[in-house]
């Protein structure tokens, strides 16, 4: 592959381009494979689902941990943070219609969560078929946002369908901010929000207090809450939800409020460009066509809403050897807050392992001395005996885009190391 643009010679191959799911319309997903930099025949294979519904698998490749950044001048550059200098991992656009994935009938741009999963788990077979040589190494399901639905919705249909070679090399899971669903939630998201906005500083108590005295935190169905939180929601002004320190010019999280780049361009802007030229579109085998990152109105996408929680329980009857973490961006602020996702998973009744505590990531070394100091705290974790729940601190909705490096000690720990407390 000669991709435009590219700075560097890579060390590892990388395939790029379609399975087709549907020869007769000609339904195909388009998918981009990098092996891994380290030994690939070995190495575990991952399969990175991005959220939406309806974004590309490709903002993980170009913005969070693929092997490749875009830099200012357009370049392709070396992501020291890339997960496939431990693993081969393969990232998909789907459903069909999101990104370079496309039919010739457009009623395939109709679907669901049910037949997000199905179709997903068709692709998974057929680049086994296309890549037999990884059809024995580990396999891991790993994504954000709305793989919150996908992930556990794939991994259901590979516990208990009939491929025995793939439920053998089948790990388990690592979502991160994900979309859970569970009953809890649905009577309590509200609320919750409104006391993220407090504990944030975006609401101040007077406006805390008026939600109380409402009868909001009790109940979010009470006359005049919906009113009252749209009020409150307004009175904050423009946010950026997934991340609270988020900077509209460079489209990441910093400290920094006057942090520029050239032309006030964001990551998401270079990603759209990039992959909207033609011979970027040449080199990757993609069908000429307008990419977008999310949202093409081509699709037509039904929420199911479905509980994510009952599949985790399935699966710690079904399947308790998987291994299973969820982790949260500590600052992401609106979209998936870790509150919204502790409630969930405290439903989940498991026996606490390991108390929430701190884990750390080397730091540079320091004048004092004192090695005690040179580590640095990554976020907070908490081990049950069916899964792992850690934050990541600083780390907005998409963690590897904003803490690449804690994202990476975290990816190495849990899935490489298979250490449950990221030690």
């Amino acid at each position: 592959m000669d991709l435009p643009g590219l700075s560097f010679q890579p060390n590892f191959n990388q395939f790029s381009g379609y399975l087709t799911l549907n020869a007769t319309t000609d339904k195909s997903m388009f998918y981009w494979f990098v092996e891994s930099q380290n030994n690939p025949a070995n190495d575990p294979l991952l399969i990175w689902l991005q959220g939406g519904p309806g974004c590309s698998g490709l903002i993980g490749f170009f913005q969070e941990h693929g092997p490749f950044l875009i830099n200012t001048s357009g370049e392709l550059v070396s992501n020291p943070y890339s997960w496939n200098r431990l693993a081969n991992v393969v990232y998909i656009e789907s459903p069909v219609g999101v990104g370079f994935s496309y039919s010739n009938d457009s009623n395939d741009y109709i679907t669901n969560d049910n037949q997000t999963a199905s179709e997903n788990y068709q692709f998974v077979q057929l680049f086994l078929q296309e890549f037999p040589q990884f059809s024995q190494n580990e396999f891991w399901i790993t994504g954000e946002s709305y793989a919150g639905v996908y992930g556990p919705m794939l991994a259901n249909l590979i516990v208990t369908g009939s491929d025995s070679q793939l439920i053998s090399n089948f790990q388990g899971f690592a979502l991160g901010n994900p979309v859970t669903s569970c009953p809890e939630l649905k009577a309590n998201d509200l609320n919750i929000q409104i006391q993220t906005f407090y504990w944030n500083g975006l609401i101040g108590l007077r406006s805390l207090r008026e939600w109380e005295i409402n009868g909001c935190a009790q109940s979010e169905i009470a006359p005049g809450c919906g009113k009252l939180y749209k009020k409150l929601v307004e009175s904050i002004g423009p946010l950026e939800g997934d991340d609270l320190y988020y900077n509209y010019c460079t489209g990441n999280g910093t400290l920094d409020a006057f942090a520029q780049t050239p032309d006030c361009i964001t990551m998401s802007e270079q990603t759209t460009r990039y992959l909207n030229r033609a011979d970027v579109q040449a080199a990757i085998f993609a069908k000429p066509q307008v990419w977008m990152e999310c949202g093409n109105p081509r699709l037509d996408y039904s929420l199911q809403g479905q509980n994510m929680m009952a599949y985790y329980q399935s699966f710690f009857q079904i399947a308790p050897q998987l291994n299973i973490m969820v982790y949260s961006g500590d600052v992401d602020i609106s979209t998936v807050p870790h509150a919204k996702t502790q409630l969930c998973l405290e439903g989940l009744e498991r026996h606490l392992v390991q108390p929430w505590g701190r884990w750390s990531v080397p730091g540079p070394k320091l004048l004092s001395g004192d090695a005690t100091k040179q580590n640095i705290t990554a976020g907070f974790v908490e081990v049950y005996d069916t899964y792992t729940f850690a934050t990541v601190k600083g780390a907005g909705h998409e963690v590897p885009t904003y803490q690449p490096a804690f994202a990476y000690h975290m990816f190495e720990r849990f899935i490489i190391n298979k250490s449950k407390n990221l030690q």
